[in-house]
């Protein structure tokens, strides 16, 4: 795990900081390691009448629904990302996500 945290500082805080002073080359590997922004999501609600009971969807782009509920507990630890199954990582330090936790 704490590799894995080394990995996200380093794709999310050091190469961009990195990048403004000079070009970085990196492997096809590496390339494959994406950060897929959580705030690309999208949900809704609605009323089940024939259960009388408010029905509530939500998706983020490219992550199944099993993997949305890990994804939701990392959101609820108040973690900075949650790695997907394909090994990128799904940043999770959006202010529009926030709110859902507090729901």
């Amino acid at each position: 795990m704490e590799e894995e945290a080394k990995i996200f500082d380093f794709i999310y805080d050091i190469i961009p900081k990195l990048q403004q002073y000079c070009d970085i080359y990196y492997s096809e590997n590496f390339k494959n390691l994406k950060l897929k922004d959580a705030s690309d999501f999208s949900g809704g609600i609605r009323l089940n009448e024939k259960l009388d009971m408010l029905e509530f969807d939500f998706q983020i782009d490219g992550i199944d629904e099993e993997e949305l509920y890990q994804v939701f507990k990392a959101l609820k630890e108040k973690k900075k990302y949650y790695r997907l199954k394909n090994g990128s990582f799904c940043l999770l330090i959006v202010e529009k996500l926030k709110i859902l936790i507090i729901c």
